[in-house]
């Protein structure tokens, strides 16, 4: 199967800065060492993983370049088919602290990255690379030490209990030469096995990295989803509350103008109704004026009339008087007729004065009903002046409690609108702070289990010591024995 390495040389991505790109690639690779994050932007190719799948190194092709760098994809059989030159890789063995390692040399020597170095697909994990090579080299014949002893970086052979005892047999000094090969079957079972155990301990840390990789990469994609959300909820709650307060603007300013108007009509109506009442008052006054001018009129008349009949009974009385002193025996008869005229003229005096009496009274009754007529009008315009003032009044009061009621309505749907971006953003704050957690307890999991798996690690390599040593022990035994028998 045609595998691919992922390489870097430090490009970055427009829209992106160098420092959110190398932050990114120090959290992805577990990388705290300035020196290596500076060597990965050092222009150089670095080599970031090796020997990925087709599907595995498109996965983490798009996971950078969502990061912000500029990475590439080239055939593994470009790195290990060179013949000579220098290939820089990212180490990041288990144990260890991420590092580049540079193969190969001037004289052609290369080095060939393998899966070891950061293992990518749960198959490879299963299956090791190095597993075969470690089968081969256990059927590989010992005796490149001195002596025939293995070499300190090779594996040992395992020798048949059957052939040891025969061995042990044939060969003088049996029993010490049996015992110090059990010890050496013995401690070659305890290197294969725990050379077994390092490559699946080795295998299992870069699993557990690479899924805490993927963990974290999946949830910093949710959090970017969750983050782009509720940015655009609230700018929905923004554009909403910008939109209503605009609303209500256009709708204060449209019952202004319409109070204006009504206002403006209340004002032409009482000007209209005092204009009338003005104009009422002024013809009141007028025929108020033209009876008291006609009442005057009459009474003079009266007067005139009074003293002219009166003048008339003086001359009358002074012509009697004459007539009295100058006929005394015309007494009676001249008597009689005077008092005769005085009567008539007596008669004539309160015929006039009924008459004057009823004119005055005719006058006085017609002042009185256009008076009462003028007071009728004037209380007619004064209750049409009322209304018009109730009306006008109703009609602020219903666009005050209006303006009142869209102000009130104004502010709930500003409060709900507050409520609403509130709880968006404690919805926000909550994801963020679970994926926080969620983050560092992935972390620290995968801490703990590299802990668990270094501290494997130590007990088999002081157990493949101790191995080691009684290998060296029964060599050293085998050794004597020989010079011994010879």
């Amino acid at each position: 199967m045609k595998t691919f390495d992922l390489t870097f040389n430090g490009a970055v991505l427009p829209g992106h800065t160098q420092g959110q790109v190398k932050n990114n690639l120090a959290r992805l690779f577990c990388i705290e060492d300035q020196t290596v994050l500076d060597e990965l932007f050092s222009g150089e190719i670095i080599h970031l993983r090796c020997d990925l799948d087709r599907k595995t190194a498109a996965s983490y092709y798009r996971e950078i370049a969502e990061m912000g760098g500029e990475a590439a994809l080239v055939s593994s059989s470009v790195r290990t088919g060179r013949a000579s030159g220098r290939v820089a890789v990212l180490d990041l063995t288990s144990g260890r602290e991420p590092s580049i390692v540079v193969h190969g040399d001037p004289d052609g020597q290369t080095g060939r990255g393998s899966d070891q170095l950061w293992p990518v697909s749960s198959a490879r994990l299963k299956q090791p690379r190095g597993q075969k090579h470690h089968d081969k080299e256990d059927s590989a014949p010992a005796g490149n030490g001195p002596a025939g002893r293995p070499a300190a970086n090779e594996p040992l052979t395992i020798v048949p209990p059957d052939e040891a005892t025969a061995t042990a047999v044939q060969t003088p000094g049996a029993a010490p030469r049996q015992e110090s090969t059990h010890k050496a079957t013995r401690a070659n079972l305890i290197l294969t096995s725990t050379g077994k155990e390092l490559a699946r301990l080795e295998a299992q840390a870069a699993q557990t990295r690479e899924e805490s990789v993927h963990e974290i990469s999946r949830l910093r994609q949710c959090h970017a989803r969750l983050e782009e959300k509720a940015r655009a909820q609230l700018t929905e709650l923004h554009a909403s509350r910008e939109r209503l307060e605009r609303d209500t603007e256009e709708e204060m300013v449209r019952l202004q103008g319409l109070e204006q108007e009504k206002r403006a009509d209340v004002d032409r109506e009482l000007e209209r109704i005092d204009a009338l009442e003005r104009e009422r008052r002024e013809h009141a006054e007028q025929t108020i004026g033209q009876l008291q001018a006609r009442e005057s009129e009459k009474e003079q008349q009266k007067q005139q009339t009074i003293a002219g009949l009166e003048g008339k009974l003086e001359q009358v009385r002074r012509e009697s008087q004459q007539e009295i002193e100058e006929l005394e025996q015309q007494l009676a008869a001249a008597r009689q007729r005077a008092e005769t005229d005085i009567s008539e003229l007596e008669s004539e005096l309160s015929t006039l004065s009924e008459r004057s009496t009823e004119s005055i009274a005719g006058l006085v009754k017609e002042r009185e009903s256009i008076a009462a007529e003028t007071e009728t009008e004037m209380q007619k315009l004064q209750s049409e002046r009322e209304s018009i003032s109730q009306n006008a009044a109703e009609e602020a009061e219903a666009m005050l409690a209006r303006r009142e009621e869209l102000r009130e309505s104004r502010s709930r749907e500003l409060a709900e609108l507050t409520r609403l971006e509130e709880e968006v953003t404690s919805a926000y704050e909550k994801n963020e702070a679970s994926m926080e957690e969620a983050c560092a307890e992935l972390r620290q999991r995968t801490e703990e289990t590299l802990s668990e798996l270094k501290a494997l690690e130590k007990m088999l390599k002081r157990r493949q010591a101790g191995a080691l040593a009684d290998l060296r022990s029964a060599g050293a035994s085998d050794t004597t024995d020989h010079s011994a028998s010879g």
